[in-house]
């Protein structure tokens, strides 16, 4: 269940060194009626969360950018940066920029409380490869690393080879990492298109339409990784 973890987020870009989404009237995300549905949509919202750590692993080459060649981007766009006086937030705006073969285009925003306890929200913010375009309407994720908790909320539309649709996150419980080197969490509650999904390790347990399913973590992040739902 790595995905949620943002560790990678601010190493470099906070140079320098949630919560939950703003309200903008509710999600238009379908709701899963059905255990696989909900099963479905989950795996989904894996394969977007792929598309954010895109985003993430680019952080070392968008502050040498901004330092070296005053905020342009690889082969056309600009990127911006306003670091605030404090160095405790940064914002970054992109115009159509492009890093290797991904498209970013949107503002991102990261705020870092402390050493260990930052947030980051994606608004507006669109990337694009040659596998898949994921719109982040408005999504927020915090971390802190020394209590080992995150938290995601907010909204995606994704159109991918493997899976197009609009998803609504939100945290209901603090997502804690478990510290047995297992990767998996200990403890937490998500809510993702109406269904409930209930972490305490090393089970999952999905609830919807009144009917609830546990399996293992494992399970579940195998039905994530799996290629055979996936039509070439």
């Amino acid at each position: 269940m790595n995905f949620f973890k943002l560790s990678l987020i601010t190493a470099s870009l906070l140079l320098i060194g949630c919560g939950s989404s703003s309200d903008d009237g509710g999600s238009d995300a379908p709701e899963a009626t059905t255990i696989e549905k909900a099963e479905s949509n989950f795996k989904a919202f894996g394969g977007a969360m792929s598309s954010s750590q895109e985003l993430k692993n680019q952080n070392t080459k968008m502050k040498q950018l901004a330092k070296t060649e005053g905020g342009s981007c690889a082969n056309g766009g600009t990127l911006s940066m306003d670091l605030s006086e404090d160095e405790k937030n940064i914002n970054i705006s992109f115009n159509n920029c492009k890093f290797d073969d991904t498209y970013i285009d949107g503002t991102m925003i990261i705020t870092a409380y402390d050493d260990y306890h930052y947030k980051m929200e994606m608004k507006d913010l669109t990337i694009k490869d040659s596998e898949s375009d994921t719109y982040f309407k408005s999504l927020a994720l915090e971390e802190n690393e020394l209590e080992y908790w995150s938290t995601m909320d907010g909204d995606i539309n994704m159109n991918s080879k493997c899976f197009t649709g609009k998803y609504n996150i939100a945290t209901l419980e603090r997502m804690v990492e478990a510290q047995d080197a297992s990767d998996s969490i200990e403890s937490g509650k998500l809510k993702l298109n109406g269904a409930i999904y209930t972490f305490n390790n090393p089970n999952v347990t999905i609830e919807v339409g009144g009917k609830t399913k546990t399996i293992t973590q494992t399970e579940l992040d195998e039905q994530m990784s799996s290629e055979t739902t996936c039509k070439e």
